[in-house]
């Protein structure tokens, strides 16, 4: 009966020892991106064509976001003047996600664009100031 024992043992030590570099890799892989956005997850905020733009156009106003864990709910937000003008839900999506979306002003002069990430908690933007003329 001890040698059963002994055997028993000697299997389920032997099985704890080899699961455990599997172990340490699932936990430094939950660790290597933040649950939360950072200064670093907003990469680009940038209006196509430049900061001149003329007041018949439509602006391209690009937002470039890195790092998001797949498994959280996240929100790219478009401001214009400190006014949402376009959202996108990019949860699930992990990785680097840009996209750009259309703005059509309505009379000349300074404008600032904001790109955000948002999640339930925290709100990381970025801005650039572009002129209709």
């Amino acid at each position: 009966m001890f040698i059963i024992l002994r055997a028993n043992k000697f299997n389920s030590s032997h099985i704890m020892v080899k699961m455990l570099p599997l172990l340490f890799l699932v936990l430094l892989g939950c660790n290597i991106i933040p649950p939360e956005p950072s200064d670093y997850t907003v990469e680009e905020v940038s209006v196509i064509g430049g900061p001149d733009q003329n007041l018949q156009d439509s602006v391209g106003l690009l937002l470039v976001v890195r790092g998001l864990p797949p498994t959280n709910k996240w929100d790219m937000i478009w401001e214009v003047n400190g006014q949402v003008v376009f959202t996108e839900e990019v949860s699930g999506k992990a990785g680097r996600i840009s996209s750009i979306q259309k703005f059509k002003g309505s009379q000349p002069g300074e404008y600032i664009f904001k790109g955000c990430i948002l999640s339930k908690t925290m709100k990381v933007c970025d801005d650039v100031t572009f002129f209709l003329r």
